[in-house]
């Protein structure tokens, strides 16, 4: 059987997308401010590994495997376990 370009696209595409249905998408924003903080740019971890460096005004976003990571915002032991369900979005 011969599998014509349309068909490896469709293929490729399509695994992409259930790819993409199995993580969990992770959105951060840190709002613009003027005077408090203006300076700092802290880090935000997951699970001890640096995802994004937010400055003043910035969004990122991250892709993550579902289950259960430490969340945190600088390099500290103190954070928040998120259970993380595939395919959801969190803010």
């Amino acid at each position: 059987m011969k599998l014509t370009a349309t068909v490896l696209v469709t293929l490729a595409l399509a695994a992409t997308a259930y790819g993409q249905e199995r993580d969990a998408t992770v959105t951060v924003y840190r709002p613009y401010c003027r005077f408090v903080g203006i300076a700092l740019s802290p880090s935000i971890y997951s699970d001890g590994i640096e995802l994004q460096r937010l400055h003043n005004g910035t969004v990122f976003t991250a892709t993550l495997p579902p289950g259960k990571h430490m969340i945190t915002a600088g390099r500290s032991e103190v954070g928040q376990f998120v259970d993380f369900e595939p395919g959801q979005k969190y803010f």
